[in-house]
């Protein structure tokens, strides 16, 4: 079975993208003040940000998803709702799954990991092995925060199983907002099976709200088979919630 560390480190694009993010923003004056925000990984000394700034500098980053245009007609993310759903809530759903989870970024986030169904039948077999979520800061209607961001990623699965999962996730964000998701690459098992990396992912944008679906071929000499295909699924409010 893949650990997390594997998983996580397994995603070769985004770790590169990190690496040469903050490398960037190392480099000059401004980059090292908005790495600040959230207290530079590379510098011990460095302070954590409030979660004002940490919010104001998520949606910030994210900035190149907006559309300009159509704002969601809903904000579905994991059985919850981006903007409205509050740490309370998360709390409870992980504790019913069984999960183990912990505060990060100074109560900003919290990550649940362990093993968990994802749906409630078996129609589409697939479990949770990570969910990280983050919340905007709290108060007013939503203590401790309300929800702007989920980040799934599921068990390793073979291809047909994977783009199951995959496809039934999009086929459930379509209904829920009436628009068909974008698809990246080439969704098919015989291109998820060429080899490491090989990757397929829907995508849908809003001027307020992004979801993406990714299946991506992870195997290594130490990942058994029908386990190589990982599904992750990522969830974000766009827009910064003012602190109510």
């Amino acid at each position: 079975m893949m650990t997390r560390k594997r998983l996580f480190g397994g995603l070769l694009a985004a770790a590169f993208l990190v690496t040469a993010t903050v490398g960037g923003l190392h480099a000059t004056t401004r980059g090292r003040a908005l790495l600040g925000l959230g207290g530079c990984p590379f510098d011990p000394a460095s302070k954590p940000a409030s979660p004002e700034a940490l919010e104001s500098f998520r949606t910030k980053s994210l900035a190149s998803l907006r559309t300009g245009g159509t704002r969601a007609p809903a904000r579905p993310a994991l059985g919850f709702v981006l903007g409205t759903t509050g740490r309370a809530e998360v709390v409870a759903w992980g504790a019913a799954k069984g999960l183990a989870c912990a505060e990060e970024l100074g109560g900003a986030a919290l990550r649940c990991e362990g093993a968990a169904a994802r749906f409630e039948d078996e129609t589409t077999p697939s479990r949770v092995r990570d969910a990280y979520f983050r919340f905007a800061p709290g108060g007013g209607s939503t203590p401790g925060g309300a929800l702007v961001a989920v980040d799934v990623v599921h068990e390793g699965a073979g291809p047909d199983a994977a783009l199951g999962v995959a496809r039934r996730l999009v086929a459930s964000t379509e209904r829920a907002l009436g628009v068909q998701m974008r698809t990246v690459g080439d969704a098919n098992a015989a291109s998820l099976s060429a080899g490491r990396a090989s990757r397929a992912a829907y995508e849908l944008r809003f001027d307020d709200y992004a979801v993406d679906v990714s299946v991506t071929n992870l195997a290594d000499p130490d990942t058994p088979p029908g386990r190589e295909i990982v599904v992750r699924e990522q969830y974000r409010h766009l827009a910064e919630l003012p602190n109510r």
